[in-house]
């Protein structure tokens, strides 16, 4: 026997005029097919025209940014970190340890450049943590935890990937433009070039000139042989007047560059740290502290080369005067004292002479008001 059904569902399914439960559709309204919204794509106005080189400051791990202040969790800065052992890649990116260590800016309207230059350095951070080299032997007999510290200490090489790249190294760099002026060396091969199309020229039109006198030639010759006689020997116009041919002129071949490579500005914030480079290419200008436009209040300057020099050298003056006034002071304080020596001696003198003291008698030393024995003796 079929059991009754418990719901009030199962009754009206096993009615004839029952509920489908597929005749309800939920209605989808998102278009098939997206429009394309240009006006959200492409980068924000003036990204790439300044990368931040942010350095941890006890193991010398580097990101580089297009943001002054790295995000605690940023996703971004974490993935340029590699995993080399446990324990050594940090799962946040704390803000005491991490400051920035230069600020390469470049002009306005170069974006593009930045962001090329900014995958670059990256690119080439990447090879010397996977290609070590002739390092390799080294590194291999070190254990994991040691292995570890020495790939991720790369400062001297972000510094040296720095000066690399901005000199226009590594395929498709962008730093090499065409927009800015030629060098010297350009212009002088345009020059040239324009002396050579001048010549061309010139050429060209000498060569028409020969070409009309031939021809006038040719006419003078066929109207003399119609008056000379039959018995005269006519002499072809080719012969009575040879073409000359005009000298080809070569082009001069120069090896003029195709481009100039873009200014960049770094702003560091140690004055030593510009030197792990070899060699800086003569676009690049160094400045030391943050410029007027551009405030991070992480980013601290330290003078380790130029200022102290300079304050040694101001200390050692100053201290020369002072030294001086101190002197001076004290000389004229010895002559006041020289010339109100007698005066003191007398009044130390007339200090020093003690009072005559009352003899004391057998009464006095027993506490008696009397200092004399006679004295007490006739009360």
């Amino acid at each position: 026997m079929n059991s009754s059904p418990a719901s009030v569902v199962g009754i009206l399914d096993r009615l004839s005029i029952g509920v489908c439960r597929i005749s309800i559709r939920h209605g989808h309204t998102a278009p098939r097919i997206k429009n394309p919204h240009p006006e959200l794509t492409g980068f924000k106005a003036g990204l790439g025209e300044k990368i931040w080189v942010h350095n941890h400051v006890v193991t010398g791990m580097i990101i580089y940014s297009h943001d002054g202040k790295l995000k605690r969790d940023s996703e971004k800065g974490l993935a340029q970190i590699p995993f080399t052992t446990k324990k050594q890649k940090p799962p946040v990116l704390r803000e005491d340890y991490w400051t920035p260590l230069c600020l390469i800016e470049f002009p306005k309207g170069l974006g593009v450049v930045g962001r090329n230059v900014m995958q670059k350095l990256q690119e080439f951070r990447t090879r010397h943590e996977l290609e070590w080299g002739y390092q390799a032997p080294k590194l291999k007999s070190l254990g994991k935890k040691e292995r570890g510290e020495i790939i991720h200490n790369q400062k001297s090489n972000a510094v040296a990937d720095i000066a690399a790249v901005l000199g226009g190294a590594g395929r498709g760099n962008r730093m090499w433009s065409r927009a800015p002026q030629l060098l010297e060396e350009a212009e002088a091969a345009d020059e040239v070039s324009a002396s050579m199309d001048a010549t061309e020229s010139v050429g060209e039109k000498e060569v028409e000139v020969e070409k009309e006198q031939q021809a006038q030639k040719e006419d003078v010759a066929e109207t003399t042989s119609a008056a000379n006689t039959e018995g005269e020997t006519q002499t072809p116009a080719s012969e009575a007047a040879p073409s000359k041919k005009p000298a080809k002129t070569k082009k001069m071949t120069t090896n003029a560059p195709k481009g100039t490579l873009v200014k960049a500005n770094i702003y560091w914030s140690n004055d030593a740290d510009l030197h792990w480079a070899r060699k800086w290419t003569d676009n690049v200008e160094h400045h030391l502290g943050l410029p007027s436009h551009v405030k991070n209040p992480r980013f601290k300057t330290k003078y380790i080369l130029g200022k102290p020099e300079e304050r040694e050298v101001v200390d050692e003056t100053e201290t020369a005067e002072v030294t001086k006034q101190a002197g001076a002071e004290q000389q004229q304080e010895q002559e006041q004292g020289a010339e109100q020596a007698p005066g003191r001696e007398q009044g130390a003198e007339q200090e020093r002479k003690p009072e005559p003291e009352k003899k004391k008698g057998w009464f006095g030393l027993l506490g008696g008001k009397s200092g004399s024995s006679s004295a007490d003796a006739r009360t």
